[in-house]
């Protein structure tokens, strides 16, 4: 009986591979907060969590909080779940559920159809190079953005919304650095 439990619990940890990776969240040269990023393959499918807690003090104080999960099977996104909050209030949510050929979104309430498919997304930028990529989805947004690789190593998104652009910078497969460019901020990541 005993064999019979230890060679279960081994064959389970070839079938399990968790990978966690830490980054530092910078803003106008502070550090602000810490983002985490676990990744879980089980069989064929991956399962990605990234979370992330922060603190920016202007003449007021905002808590920033964001949580994704998302799962890929067969490198194919099948569902991901984004929410963001500033100080404890709910200010974007978006769920993607692939359904047949098609996803449902619904983006903060409101519903919408992608007729595309999506295999790679901004969750796995942390995890995987975009290597001969075009554009990625884009969990929160919930809509393409262009990719284009720079150098060897490092990567530019556009934001059709607004023109903004994210560099990332990889290292042995894993980013290392990014800078995202949001409307009202720019926050830096460092691997940790």
């Amino acid at each position: 009986m005993r064999l019979l439990i230890i060679t279960l619990l081994i064959s389970l940890s070839f079938l399990l591979k968790a990978q966690e990776l830490k980054y530092k969240i910078s803003f106008a040269n502070s550090d602000i907060g810490i983002l985490t990023v676990k990744q879980t393959k089980v069989g064929h499918s991956t399962f990605i969590k990234v979370t992330s807690e922060s603190e920016i003090k202007f003449f007021f104080t905002l808590n920033i909080k964001y949580n994704l999960t998302c799962k890929y099977t067969d490198n194919t996104l099948v569902s991901s779940s984004v929410h963001t909050y500033i100080n404890d209030k709910l200010q974007h949510s978006s769920v993607t559920t692939k359904i047949d050929d098609h996803y449902k979104v619904v983006k903060d309430g409101e519903a919408l159809n992608i007729n595309y498919p999506i295999n790679y997304s901004e969750a796995l930028l942390f995890v995987k190079i975009p290597k001969h990529l075009t554009s990625i989805y884009s969990e929160l947004a919930a809509f393409n953005k262009n990719i284009t690789q720079i150098k060897d190593s490092e990567y530019h998104t556009i934001n059709p919304e607004n023109g903004y652009l994210s560099e990332y910078i990889y290292k042995n497969g894993l980013l290392q650095k990014a800078v995202i460019h949001h409307t009202l901020l720019t926050v830096r990541l460092t691997k940790i």
